[in-house]
């Protein structure tokens, strides 16, 4: 009996250190992971820094290019761009105008048009009342009324 407890013992136990391997090879793996990602970020932290330095350097010659040509320069595009501006809203406007007025031109022409077939319908209409009323009389044989 006592073996056996014994056994029972030594086997947990190997079973125990084998979890505890278990554990701590995938603790191991996931340090392993983590160090990865943490050099990739160092990495990428390290190219971020070095852009902004170089931009802060291509900012810095700029502004100095800038203040040596003045401001001057800078507006006078401005004012040739506003220029520009106004001139095409002129365009656009110009066009916007004869576009109206070529919208209304041709809703007038509809518009006469569709008045002119509801009159030339309209009198199709009339003239057959007048042919079915003139054979109804007819048919049936009734005279028409003089004529003064």
């Amino acid at each position: 009996m006592p073996e056996d407890i014994s056994v029972q013992i030594l086997s947990q136990a190997s079973d125990n250190i084998q979890k505890l391997f278990e554990i701590s090879t995938r603790i191991d793996e996931r340090v392993k992971s983590i160090k990865e990602h943490q050099e990739a970020l160092s990495a990428q932290i390290a190219t971020v820094a070095r852009d902004y330095h170089d931009v802060t350097k291509k900012l810095a010659v700029l502004e100095a290019h800038n203040t040596s040509q003045g401001i001057s320069s800078l507006a006078i595009k401005f004012d040739e761009t506003e220029e520009l501006i106004d001139e095409l809203d002129k365009r656009v406007s110009a066009i916007e105008s004869a576009a109206d007025k070529r919208l209304t031109a041709v809703e007038a022409a509809t518009t006469t048009s569709s008045e002119r077939w509801q009159q030339i319908f309209s009198f199709v209409i009339q003239l057959v009342w007048i042919v079915v009323a003139a054979w109804a009389i007819a048919k049936l044989g009734l005279q028409s009324p003089p004529v003064p």
